[in-house]
């Protein structure tokens, strides 16, 4: 694995983390660039505990990480204007998503490095692409709401 470590350190040079032990923090994008450099390398397989795209899965999944990806559909938003645009979250869940958004590569902040600062977020490439599918998840839910079962879960327990 050292040998692949170092071929790989220029291209990852804006990841701040890699665990190899079983895939365990490698991003998607670097397993990608990982299985070029070394095909015996295991592909990304979701409903693996240990692999990376299990994680990222669990990022864009997450209660607040669609919705996100789907507010930042419109283009390039600021922090508060986010958190007006998605009902309901606090500014500390919206920091923790953008942070992990940002660590996935599925979304891009811009700091102006004004004061007051000013930063900015949109999507990347790979945030474009997934945002479209929540986006049709989205609409599929609001014209399907009748449809749908809207009462609180109950335990089974």
């Amino acid at each position: 694995m050292s040998f692949a470590y170092g071929k790989l350190r220029p291209l990852l040079r804006k990841r701040k983390y890699l665990h190899f032990g079983k895939c365990s923090a490698v991003p998607h994008r670097s397993l990608r660039i990982m299985q070029q450099i070394d095909p015996a390398l295991p592909v990304a397989d979701v409903f693996n505990a240990d692999c990376p795209s299990r994680m990222i899965l669990s990022h864009v999944s997450s209660r607040w990480g669609g919705l996100v990806l789907v507010a930042l559909r419109d283009g390039r938003l600021r922090f508060s204007e986010l958190r007006r645009r998605i009902g309901g979250i606090s500014e500390r869940m919206l920091a923790q998503t953008l942070q992990v958004l940002e660590a996935d590569g599925l979304i891009s902040r811009r700091d102006h490095g004004e004061v007051p600062p000013r930063v900015d977020y949109c999507l990347t490439e790979a945030g474009e692409a997934i945002a479209i599918r929540y986006f049709e998840v989205a609409q599929w839910i609001e014209a399907n709401l009748d449809r749908l079962g809207t009462q609180p879960a109950q335990s089974g327990g």
